[in-house]
This record gives C-alpha cells, structure tokens and sequence, in this order.
C-alpha cells in the first residue's frame, strides 16, 4: 500500500542534480578567488593568508575538476579540502584578533586636501599628531 503513494524521481531530476553538483563548488572557487586576489592587490591583510587563499582555491578546483571525470572516495577529498578550511578559519580569527590593515585601506589623498562632491576641496582633518591634540584639548570640559 505504502508504495502506491511513493513516486520515482523523474529523470529531469537526476539532470538537476548532476548540474549542481558542478555549479556550487564552481560558483565557491570563483567567488573565493575573487576574495583571495582583492585581499591579495588591496594589501588589507598579510599577502601570506592571500597566497595561501589562491593555492587552496587551486587545490579545490583542480578537485572538483578532476570528479567530472573520475570517481573519488571521501578519502581524497579530504585531502584537497583541509587548506582552504584552515585558511578560512585563520583567517576568520585574525580579522576579529587584529582586523584589517587600515594604514592601506583608506589612502590619504595628495597635497592634504579631500575632494569634495561639488567640486572644491577642504583640508583635511587630523593630518598630524598635533591637530588631532588641540581638538582633543578643545573637546574636554
């Protein structure tokens, strides 16, 4: 009786599943090379958690490239995840440990000015030790 009310997959599905199972990790490598290189050219952490980002992506790819044509057990998967899964969680760690490197994150315009929308320039604030202590000054009741 029971199987009366089980229906078979149609084979659309089998279609649909096999196309997933290609797009996500695809869709993750491009997305994490994207992340790695930008971290990479911006310089917002150390180039050596960059570096390390693209050789695990790499490694990733090259896997999920491979068991289009090849069948793999968990075994060798389990080679080819671990770098980028240390790497994401080092990397997680640190940024709430030390954060970004903000000294490259907002470069400093030249000649001291900022522009402005309209057009103008002002000068801008806090451009020395100095000015930043005389606002402070000014600040305390």
């Amino acid at each position: 009786m029971r199987e009366a009310y089980r229906t078979k997959r149609p084979p659309s599905w089998l279609a649909r599943e096999s196309i997933a199972k290609l797009l996500i990790p695809l869709f993750f490598c491009l997305g994490a090379l994207v992340l790695y290189t930008s971290l990479y050219q911006a310089r917002l952490l150390p180039r050596f958690i960059a570096v390390w980002g693209l050789a695990a992506v790499a490694l990733v790819l090259a896997f999920n490239l491979f068991s289009l044509t090849f069948e793999f057990d968990l075994s060798v998967a389990l080679i080819f995840a671990p770098p980028i899964i240390v790497n994401e969680i080092f990397m997680g760690i640190r940024l709430i440990v030390r954060g970004f490197n903000v000294s490259t994150a907002a470069p400093k315009p030249a000649g001291g000015k900022v522009p402005l929308a309209s057009g103008g320039t002002r000068p801008m604030f806090f451009t020395s030790k100095r000015s930043r202590s005389r606002l402070h000054a000014r600040m305390k009741p």
